[in-house]
């Protein structure tokens, strides 16, 4: 945490402060003498004030350099970042809370200068390094500094990530991507619709009863109203199914205020080991960090065990997330295995290719890391860097790397902690859960002491455990105990530190 993020904090207070107190809903502890009350209204000034907060504490994120505007609910941002993750970060960030009914992205990309040949090279090593990408037949072409990807691949997922992977190059500004999805069947309209269907029914985040669907040949056209930008960038996810090459949300609205009817009574859907096990096998389908790979799904009494061989280590928790992020699960056993096993004479190359990868990246400078493989094969990463977020920046680029089981990670953090009153702590983290939109937050109740946050009550998913603890973690928390049971069936007390987060939080909660 930074000076920063304290300045924020304190600009944060009195913006709430400015449209709850006025709406007679809220008094923020250290701006009033009054309790928070259980909801927070959400109006323009929360949503700026929510936004503004993790804009603040995102560490790839120089929230001085962006201007943040919130009108009837559409939010406007303008400004300067230093690489594409940062833009798509920022626009994320802005999505995921309620009463946002779109985002307006105006924010200009000032990547470091480099010649377009050196950013050509490392964007076809990066697709080339990528498990996920390498088998593609993808031309790259580069032109100051923007991206221009052809070629073919199997599904839309997988064009996606061509995306992503082109973003985690330095240097790049901008990507056009025209990829053309080459799928080996045609289907017919009517089997797509069901599955586009079928699928918004098994999402507890979605009211589908809101949503229409029409398609004609690969073109997807939906329609009706959802509650908010993040739900419709989720329905558009939802609705690349194979067959896919197209879809139109135009006619999609977002509602600028929670409505009446866009939000489930209840969000456990999956009500039967077979209903879980189907869904988490339709994530890891289209899930193209995992599609490649046979991964057995067993569930038995909510309780979820997964088994295969992946290429990867960051296949192997990606397919552990998906399962986690299942609404119904409530304990996940991953006995994936990575494989094969690399061969003694294959180390040094792999070695330079990790060099090559931490030298390319555009968010942090991974100058004083270096890495080895140890006599059982982990790869072994050391050096210094300035935060947590570049440890497992560090530790999440060697998950890539083929047939690594294990990363043990040794690098040194120079972060310093900065504390933070625990009403104020407190008061932020209510507002943040209360103001995420796939969480229940009058389910959770929340209390600080000395900087530890503890949060007991319920949540229906893992996936919504994950974020409330993230939640107090961006408040200030620098540590969360939680006493929380998950889908009422099993009972999480976990003890989870901040400089963990990164880790243990996106793949090991």
């Amino acid at each position: 945490m930074h000076s920063a993020y304290i300045r924020i904090l304190k600009q944060t207070c009195w913006k709430i402060a400015l449209g709850a107190i006025a709406a007679g809903v809220l008094v923020i502890p250290g701006c009033g003498d009054k309790k928070t009350a259980e909801k927070i209204v959400v109006n323009d000034h929360t949503i700026e004030a929510a936004i503004s907060k993790d804009l603040a504490v995102n560490p790839i994120i120089d929230e001085r350099r962006i201007d943040l505007a919130v009108e009837e609910g559409i939010v406007t941002l303008s400004g300067v970042v230093g690489n594409l993750l940062a833009s798509s970060q920022a626009v994320r960030i802005a999505e995921s809370f309620r009463g946002v009914s779109a985002v307006v992205n105006m924010l200009s990309v000032e990547a470091p200068s480099r010649p377009d040949s050196e950013i050509e090279q490392d964007v076809i090593r990066a697709i080339a390094g990528d498990p996920a990408t390498e088998a593609f037949e993808i031309s790259v072409d580069v032109d100051s500094a923007k991206v221009r990807l052809t070629g073919t691949v199997d599904s839309w997922a997988e064009k996606t990530l061509c995306s992503k992977v082109v973003k985690s190059v330095k240097g790049v500004r901008a990507i056009n991507n025209e990829l053309l999805v080459n799928y080996e069947e045609l289907r017919l309209s009517g089997e797509i619709k069901g599955e586009i269907e079928r699928r918004f029914e098994l999402d507890p985040y979605l009211a589908h009863e809101t949503i229409d669907v029409e398609v004609m040949g690969d073109s997807v056209v939906l329609s009706g109203t959802v509650s908010s930008a993040a739900q419709k960038t989720r329905a558009h996810w939802e609705a690349n199914v194979e067959g896919v090459n197209h879809v139109n949300t135009e006619k999609l609205a977002a509602a600028s205020w929670d409505q009446p009817g866009l939000r489930r009574e209840t969000e456990v859907v999956y009500r039967t080991d077979e209903e879980i096990k189907r869904a988490i096998e339709d994530a890891l389908l289209y899930d193209p960090r995992v599609s490649l790979f046979e991964i057995d799904v067993e569930v038995e009494d909510w309780s979820v065990t997964l088994s295969g061989t992946v290429n990867t280590l960051r296949a192997k928790r990606a397919a552990e997330g998906d399962a986690k992020n299942t609404v119904g699960v409530t304990n996940v056993n991953n006995l994936i295995t990575v494989g094969p096993a690399i061969e003694e004479e294959e180390r040094d190359r792999l070695l330079e290719h990790y060099r090559s990868m931490a030298l390319a990246d555009p968010v942090v400078e991974f100058s004083e890391v270096a890495a080895s493989f140890s006599d059982a094969g982990e790869l072994v990463i050391s050096g210094s860097v300035n935060s947590y977020y570049e440890k497992y920046r560090a530790e999440d680029l060697a998950m890539t790397i083929k047939g690594v089981p294990a990363v043990k990670n040794l690098i040194t953090v120079q972060e310093k902690w900065v504390t933070e009153k625990d009403r104020n702590i407190e008061n932020f983290t209510e507002m943040l859960i209360s103001m995420e939109k796939e969480v229940e937050g009058g389910k959770l109740d929340v209390s600080v002491e000395e900087g530890i946050a503890r949060l007991e009550g319920s949540v229906d998913s893992w996936y919504e455990l994950k974020l409330a603890i993230d939640d107090a973690f961006d408040a200030g928390a620098w540590k969360v105990k939680t006493d929380v049971s998950i889908g009422d069936v099993f009972e999480n007390k976990g003890e989870y530190d901040y400089w963990d987060r990164y880790y243990k939080i996106s793949g090991k909660l």
